[in-house]
């Protein structure tokens, strides 16, 4: 499989003619620069491919260029097939980003943490090692094995959606449904209905793309009246297995059954 990173270009990546040659090649780029200009207000496709430099570095034009051609790259990249690891995010359920998502853009990292999803982007910087700063080294970590690292990959989890907890049911036979997620596929959900004392193995669906979350089920044949604890536990592809506390803790719910 193809591994792209997307990288969203600092200010010192304006240049004239940008994306020019991208958007020639590429309907769908092309697309996202006439969408842009309805959605700023400016004439983006002349600015990026025409203007000269001293206009394109306007305060007011900069951002709107850099995003537009970024995200044209991405269209491009989609058409021919490669699907980045790392995005950068300018709208969320068919709209813009609000301040509070990071607008007017944020950097995405399928798989990982919500803390390494960077608001508020301004600028991208590669260095060779972990920068020094507040949010990599003092905050955000963790102990793993003796040794403290960047909190960056997903806890694996499993989280039941069905029944609602302190459902009543009624006796007979019942599915337990879920979803499971990890930064690594989760190869196995074992359900518990007796308060952890014994586990049966889920059905759990495979992963598809783009880090998606995979659906389990369990068949119940509840027969006594009573009240239950549910718990549900994930194992990914790695061996690592939900813990009974922390912040992955296994999912537990109380069900009655009449």
């Amino acid at each position: 499989m193809t591994k792209v990173a997307f990288c969203f270009p600092g200010q010192g990546s304006l240049e004239a003619g940008m994306g020019r040659e991208i958007a020639e090649a590429s309907a769908p780029a092309r697309d996202v620069y006439r969408l842009a200009s309805g959605a700023s207000g400016l004439d983006i496709e002349r600015l990026c491919w025409e203007a000269p430099i001293e206009e394109l570095v306007d305060t007011e034009v900069q951002q709107p260029a850099l995003v537009a051609t970024s995200l044209a790259i991405l269209a491009a990249l989609r058409e021919r097939g490669l699907e980045p690891d790392v995005v950068v995010v300018w709208a969320m359920n068919g709209a813009p980003l609000s301040a509070e998502h990071g607008f007017p853009a944020r950097v995405f990292v399928p798989g990982y943490f919500g803390t390494n999803a960077v608001k508020w982007l301004s600028r991208l910087t590669l260095t060779a090692e972990r920068p020094q700063s507040l949010f990599t080294t003092r905050l955000y970590n963790r102990r793993v094995d003796g040794e403290l690292q960047p909190v960056r990959e997903l806890d694996v989890h499993a989280v039941i959606v069905q029944p609602a907890d302190g459902t009543r049911l009624t006796r007979g036979r019942h599915a337990i449904k879920g979803w499971a997620w990890s930064h690594w596929p989760v190869r196995a959900v074992a359900v518990s209905t007796d308060g952890a004392a014994t586990w049966q193995a889920a059905s759990v669906a495979p992963r598809g793309a783009d880090h998606q979350w995979q659906a389990f089920t369990y068949a119940w044949n509840l027969a006594a009246p009573g009240r239950y604890e549910v718990h549900a536990r994930a194992t990914d592809e790695r061996g690592r297995v939900q813990p009974l506390t922390g912040r992955n803790r296994i999912h537990t719910i109380s069900v009655a059954a009449a």
